[in-house]
């Protein structure tokens, strides 16, 4: 499913990590991929770790879920 912009958050920085378990989107408004956070770390569709774990991130607001 796709969302608007509107539908998501602003970027975060890197220091400040998700507060939950989700899918996200990490990088830039003009390049993003989206990963899982496990409360740890982000972690790719293929299941192995980002090698980059220090990234911008966003997710959908709460009132467009």
């Amino acid at each position: 499913m796709k969302y608007a912009v509107k539908d998501k958050t602003d970027w975060y920085p890197p220091n400040i990590k998700p507060v939950r378990e989700g899918l996200y989107e990490v990088g830039s408004d003009e390049l993003s991929v989206k990963v899982w956070w496990d409360g740890e770390q982000w972690i790719r569709g293929n299941g192995t770790a980002l090698p980059l774990q220090e990234v911008c991130w966003r997710g959908l607001k709460v009132d467009s879920i």
